[in-house]
């Protein structure tokens, strides 16, 4: 038995050039996995700019509805409003409610039941008020104004004394 004793590298290298193919797998197999945490990447990075989006809509719309507050108390304070007298528990829940703030007559404000008119901005937004509670005793009115813009819609509460 006449075995002959090889070179251990020169064992290795033969078994290296007889697997025809071999780098190229390797390669196939690491661009894949390149190619998954790009797809994985750009998926978070899509979605973080997708709640960015969101959020700065969200904004407008907050601050479309704290408009409608504004303006209700502005009117409140300088026009001399009249909406005691129109708005009873009967409106309670009515949405929206129209609001008639008169800018060309300051003096002149008023509230009716039923109301479809919501009120446009100048950056997109909008804003309408919806009449929620009567407190004769406290002598209360209390709105929600609700400010939308896009898909977005967000709420602002008053409570309007007399």
């Amino acid at each position: 038995m006449n075995k002959k004793i090889r070179n251990p590298i020169r064992q290795l290298a033969d078994e290296i050039r007889n697997n025809n193919g071999s780098a190229l797998l390797l390669a196939i197999l690491i661009l894949s996995g390149m190619m998954g945490a790009t797809i994985v990447a750009s998926s978070i990075i899509d979605t973080g700019i997708k709640m960015g989006k969101t959020q700065f809509d969200s904004t407008k719309a907050y601050f479309a509805a704290e408009a409608g507050a504004e303006q209700l108390l502005w009117h409140a304070r300088n026009a001399n409003p009249i909406f005691a007298p129109e708005l009873d528990a009967s409106c309670v829940g009515t949405l929206p409610i129209l609001i008639n703030f008169n800018t060309y007559n300051p003096g002149v404000s008023s509230a009716t039941c039923g109301g479809t008119y919501s009120y446009p901005l100048e950056n997109g937004s909008k804003y309408y008020a919806k009449f929620t509670a009567v407190d004769s005793i406290a002598q209360s009115l209390q709105f929600n104004f609700y400010g939308i813009f896009g898909d977005v819609r967000r709420s602002v509460q008053v409570t309007y004394y007399y």
